[in-house]
């Protein structure tokens, strides 16, 4: 399995990592960077604007649809489980 990450998801790992896990800089980053050097990892730059995106209906779809269009123009997908998310790109994980 190939995954792939982008500043905005880097940023939200460094963010939850510290308020959930309590987790220091210093060990959040650590930890990211050795994500970072694992086989089948690549790096989508988030080079396009987010007032390009189409089909939001509220505030809590901005980032998943900017994630969707990112995975999209890089020939991915994104994985949710978030059943609310309407993009070609998305592809719908079951809850159990």
């Amino acid at each position: 399995m190939e995954l792939s990450t982008c500043p905005l998801v880097e940023l939200a790992f460094l963010r939850l990592s510290m308020q959930l896990f309590k987790a220091d800089y210093h060990t959040a980053s650590s930890l990211l960077k050795q994500f970072k050097q694992q086989p089948h990892r690549h790096f989508w730059g988030d080079d396009f604007s987010p007032d390009s995106l189409h089909g939001i209906v509220g505030h809590q779809q901005i980032n998943d649809v900017y994630l969707a269009e990112l995975a999209e123009r890089n020939a991915g997908k994104l994985a949710a489980v978030d059943k609310t998310i309407y993009h070609s790109a998305v592809e719908k994980i079951p809850q159990p």
